[in-house]
């Protein structure tokens, strides 16, 4: 589901000419690391969302998980939970993301 969606956002921005793609998502991606509170989002793994479906996107800016992690340098990125919301990220690093495109 995710993979179609994000096809649909690279054909239509490839119309635009040059300009900048960025995605908002609530999802799981595969290798994140997740906390006691964070409940998977399906069942098995419909859900489970590999790097590489945002491949040709500029950033992609993620929501779900608590903790701050990236991959791909910092083009796609968890900004993680600004504070805590169970006992178990109790002396957790909390943060927030400023992205700039240049």
């Amino acid at each position: 589901m995710a993979r179609l969606a994000l096809d649909r956002v690279r054909a239509h921005a490839a119309t635009l000419g040059p300009v900048r793609t960025v995605v908002v998502a609530h999802t799981f991606v595969a290798g994140g690391w997740q906390c006691a509170s964070e409940r998977d989002l399906s069942v098995g793994s419909v859900e489970l969302v590999h790097t590489s479906t945002f491949d040709g996107i500029d950033y992609v800016a993620l929501g779900h998980l608590h903790r701050d992690q990236a991959w791909d340098g910092d083009r796609i990125a968890y900004a993680g939970s600004p504070l805590p919301y169970s006992f178990s990220e109790e002396g957790a690093a909390k943060s927030v993301r400023l992205v700039e495109l240049a």
